[in-house]
């Protein structure tokens, strides 16, 4: 029996959630430091006032039962968090090989509501160890990407010097949910996983 390795996906998990984890202690902590940084990045990424330009009054709170579990080449797994108090309740997805291996990892949160769901995203994206000349350089806006806003990691070509998009992570929005995916081992992009992730959420919203 192929068992989903779930002490990786809490590991890979943790990459996520550090975001949201060093967002609250900088709102209590650092204060104007934390807003300058989720500013410079929406900035940089042609964002204005986040929240002000998707809104609606649809919602969705948990990853739905789908009747196949297969996206792509790959087989999906959906793990339940429990929710701690003050915490964004949320969703683990795995996307395993026929090997039972996890190639994608995917965390879903569930915002109170669209607006929250922006500052949610940015406030992930922003809060790490990053310099802010950096970090307004490894995140690109996708106009062709999944959910209403989307952005994608960024990587520096060394041997062109120039900072590319990076298919391998993903992160965007669909009414209050904030979806991010990530390749493991770096082996594969996820967009197409995005794709059809994004359609189930959309379809699901109410």
């Amino acid at each position: 029996m192929k068992v989903c390795n779930w002490r990786l996906m809490a590991s890979l998990g943790m990459f996520w959630l550090a975001g949201a984890v060093v967002a609250q202690e900088s709102r209590n902590v650092k204060g104007d430091a934390a807003i300058d940084r989720v500013e410079a990045l929406t900035n940089a990424l042609g964002v204005k006032g986040v929240g002000a330009k998707l809104q609606t009054d649809k919602f969705i709170h948990s990853f739905p039962e789908l009747k196949t579990k297969e996206i792509e080449d790959l087989i999906i797994e959906v793990r339940r968090k429990s929710q701690g108090s003050g915490e964004i309740p949320s969703d683990d997805l795995a996307f395993k090989d026929a090997k039972g291996q996890v190639q994608v990892f995917g965390k879903i949160k569930y915002a109170a509501s669209s607006y929250v769901a922006q500052q949610v995203l940015f406030q992930d994206l922003a809060m790490n160890s990053l310099p802010v000349s950096l970090l307004v350089q490894i995140y690109a806006i996708d106009v062709d990407g999944p959910g209403e806003l989307c952005v994608v990691g960024r990587v520096f070509n060394k041997s062109r010097q120039v900072f590319e998009v990076d298919h391998r992570r993903i992160y965007f929005i669909r009414g209050n949910a904030v979806i991010a995916l990530r390749s493991v081992g770096d082996s594969r992009e996820v967009k197409g996983v995005a794709l059809v992730v994004d359609q189930v959420i959309k379809d699901n919203l109410k």
